[in-house]
């Protein structure tokens, strides 16, 4: 199962293929195949994977252009782990809330 925030950045992935005219389908596909780079330190940011998805694809990318298209999903980001969804808002109380106390 795939984590539900997935659609967004399959939504920030189409966004930023649009910015150097890159295929579309393409650019997501390989977006997600590559993208787990970003944890193992393959990649070093978002940056870095737009430029090798850019570059598998044969799609020259300005570095101006690189710059704003990695913020799409920064702030996607950003955004999912700053804003609390409904049903975890009883993970973010303190643990004394909540009836836990050390040792348990």
């Amino acid at each position: 199962m795939r984590f539900p925030g997935w659609s967004g950045y399959a939504g920030a992935a189409r966004k930023i293929a649009s910015m150097p005219n890159a295929s579309v389908e393409g650019f997501v596909r390989l977006w997600f195949e590559q993208g787990e780079g970003l944890g193992t330190g393959v990649f070093t940011g978002y940056e870095a994977l737009i430029k090798h998805v850019c570059a598998q694809l044969g799609v020259n990318i300005e570095d101006h252009l690189v710059a704003a298209a990695a913020n799409i999903p920064y702030n996607l980001t950003r955004q999912m782990i700053t804003i609390p969804r409904d049903d975890t808002s009883h993970i973010q109380q303190p643990a004394g809330v909540r009836g836990i106390t050390p040792g348990d």
